[in-house]
């Protein structure tokens, strides 16, 4: 299953995406055909996968998870909350398919990702990078540009089960490498707006794959990634 080539894996996206339409939208990412949807995603990639959104503006390279993801949720989790956070662990397992497996982990000691859902005036207690105000945070760390530890914290306290459904895959999603917001597209789940958006919509699967497909490698510049992925 993870040895198919970057070409069939997009045409596969394009099959499980959420309909193609004809109809071009600024909003919306609504691509005429397969070979828009396929340059759009490029596009977005070159934004969303070589810097984060906070800081290190002059960065140009790309990082990733190489070993399997443990995930430990903590704090005053809703059972919907986790629900949300297995659901999406499991999309990820069957959808990206060069990423490393990502489970729960039963014990804090044994996850290198871990989500804390406490009161927004506590999330800095829990993140010592947190920005303030913020309902939801992510930072993760790197060595040899590969990932190996996020922490997550999403406010309990002032966001309703919707809005926590939507940081959990949005902080989620910045913390396996898609770090930056992008602006083009409003049902993107790492759109630089404000949304509840519930789902990964197609763009942000084409993304995901590009940033793990085993053509490329940690440390890539957007220049390198950008010639396999075009082929130019």
């Amino acid at each position: 299953m993870k040895k198919k080539t970057l070409a069939a894996v997009l045409a596969l996206l394009v099959f499980f995406g959420s309909g193609m339409s004809i109809q071009v939208s600024a909003e919306l990412y609504q691509p005429a055909d397969k070979s828009q949807a396929i340059q759009w995603a490029i596009d977005m990639f070159m934004i969303a996968g070589f810097r984060p959104e906070y800081g290190d503006d002059a960065r140009d390279y790309m990082v990733r998870w190489e070993n399997p993801i443990r995930i430990f949720i903590s704090g005053d989790y809703t059972d919907e909350d986790k629900a949300a956070l297995e659901k999406i662990v499991q999309q990820l397992n069957e959808r990206v398919l060069w990423l490393p497996d990502v489970s729960m982990a039963k014990k804090v000691k044994l996850a290198n990702v871990t989500i804390t859902m406490a009161k927004l005036e506590e999330l800095i207690d829990y993140e010592s990078n947190y920005l303030a105000g913020n309902w939801g945070w992510f930072s993760y760390w790197y060595d040899d540009y590969k990932i190996n530890r996020a922490n997550i914290v999403i406010a309990s306290d002032v966001t309703s089960q919707r809005e926590r459904n939507h940081l959990i895959l949005e902080e989620l999603i910045g913390a396996l490498g898609l770090a930056n917001d992008i602006t083009e597209f409003s049902d993107s789940i790492i759109t630089q707006e404000w949304t509840t958006v519930q789902q990964l919509n197609s763009l942000d699967w084409y993304m995901l794959n590009m940033l793990y497909d085993s053509s490329m490698h940690p440390g890539m510049t957007k220049k390198e990634a950008k010639k396999i992925l075009t082929g130019k």
